[in-house]
């Protein structure tokens, strides 16, 4: 994974660059996907990205509530006569 890692990062050399010269702060950071659950490597992202406990807890509550909502419409909707659109 190292040597990929190496690999690639010539290849965003440029797109760091201009992001730091538009006074931003960047990094460029290896996350293996498989990892992310294990290590600490998610908490690792999101304070990379700035995403606060909270703001987390508030996303998850809402990804749980979609499910929900979308029941509801389904049951709303079939209690209604379908047509076909031609």
């Amino acid at each position: 994974m190292e040597e990929a890692h190496e690999r690639k990062k010539p290849k965003y050399q440029p797109l760091m660059s201009a992001v730091k010269d538009g006074r931003h702060r960047t990094s460029l950071t290896r996350l293996a996907v498989w990892d992310l659950l294990g290590s600490g490597s998610l908490s690792k992202a999101h304070g990379v990205l700035g995403i606060t406990a909270m703001t987390w807890r508030r996303a998850i509550a809402d990804i749980c509530r979609q499910p929900e909502s979308a029941s509801k419409w389904l049951l709303q909707m079939g209690e209604q006569q379908w047509t076909a659109y031609n």
